[in-house]
């Protein structure tokens, strides 16, 4: 078991990354300390809501959970141990409304730690997250329609499974039903978008609200990262 090279894929799932990989977290230097790289690989596991099997006294077990905690990362952390709806958000009757994110990278890692953009409409809420490698990439997250509950994921088939790096710089459409239609586009390509687009259309005249579930500091995390406004 090479030091440097858990060292690598840990900074790799945590720190910078690329694509759906990365926290954005501060990444761990090569000198060789255990203690302080199972710390870390702690942490990671505290935001994706994972045990460890390794144990200061047997660390035999890192590459193992190294390889789990990666696989949670890149499917968007589904369960991420804390979020909470943003107070930032845009509430209007216009159809289509953006949120913003500092950079490219500050909002892969938004939603690679878990985090989503939220379209409600009164009791009705749609989420968009990560890929999510069809682990609930869209649901419907509560209230009903006269049609019942919709939850949109690739496990069930049900809806059209798009996450964020499924997405384009195209519309595409990920909600349909009697009541609503979603489309969604980037500004860019993932890995370069800043910014993500929402286009909504109600049978009924109704305010919509654009805004983010955001994964909060301290669980885990030492720096979060969500979009910084909404138009």
């Amino acid at each position: 078991m090479n030091f440097s090279d858990l060292v690598n894929i840990a900074n790799h799932i945590a720190g910078k990354g690329e694509l759906q990989y990365g926290l954005g977290q501060k990444e761990l230097s090569d000198v060789e300390d255990w203690h302080r790289l199972l710390l870390y690989i702690e942490k990671i596991a505290d935001h994706t809501n994972n045990d460890i099997t390794s144990t200061f006294d047997n660390l035999i077990p890192l590459r193992q959970d190294l390889e789990i905690l990666t696989e949670q990362i890149s499917l968007g952390v589904p369960n991420a141990s804390e979020l909470e709806e943003s107070s930032n958000y845009i509430e209007n009757n216009n159809s289509e409304q953006t949120a913003f994110f500092n950079n490219a990278d500050e909002m892969r890692w938004f939603f690679n730690s878990g985090g989503r953009i939220r379209v409600k409409v009164t009791d009705e809420q749609f989420d968009i997250t990560s890929q999510a490698g069809g682990v609930n990439t869209w649901s419907y997250a509560q209230g009903t329609t006269e049609k019942g509950d919709y939850e949109f994921s690739k496990t069930k088939n049900t809806g059209t499974p798009y996450g964020f790096y499924n997405l384009t710089t195209n519309y595409t459409e990920i909600v349909n039903t009697d009541n609503i239609n979603i489309k969604v586009k980037l500004n860019a390509i993932p890995g370069k978008s800043e910014s993500i687009t929402t286009l909504t259309s109600l049978k009924n005249f109704t305010p919509i609200k654009l805004t983010s579930v955001n994964p909060i500091a301290g669980h885990g995390l030492t720096k979060v990262y969500y979009p910084y406004d909404f138009k």
